[in-house]
């Protein structure tokens, strides 16, 4: 017996537009506070050691396909060769 069903939405008209508004300012508001929380999160990398806030890592991937990784640092410069 499933646990939870999704059944169709018949959305038309102002209802469908009035979603797509909805949807639009939440995702607005999201993206405004991932930003804030981004901006902080360099803001302290910077200010701890003035190194550089980005770290860079070659990973491999399926099929043995290499990919950048580019992330925010959290050690110490050149913690990763040591």
């Amino acid at each position: 017996m499933p646990l939870m069903t999704v059944g169709i939405l018949q959305s038309a008209g102002f209802k469908c537009v009035r979603k797509c508004a909805f949807d639009i300012v939440v995702a607005s508001f999201g993206l405004l506070a991932a930003l804030f929380m981004l901006s902080v999160a360099v803001l302290a990398i910077r200010i701890q050691d003035g190194g550089p806030v980005r770290h860079r890592q070659e990973h491999t991937g399926i099929d043995g396909v290499v990919f950048t990784l580019y992330k925010l640092r959290s050690m110490r410069v050149g913690a990763q060769e040591n």
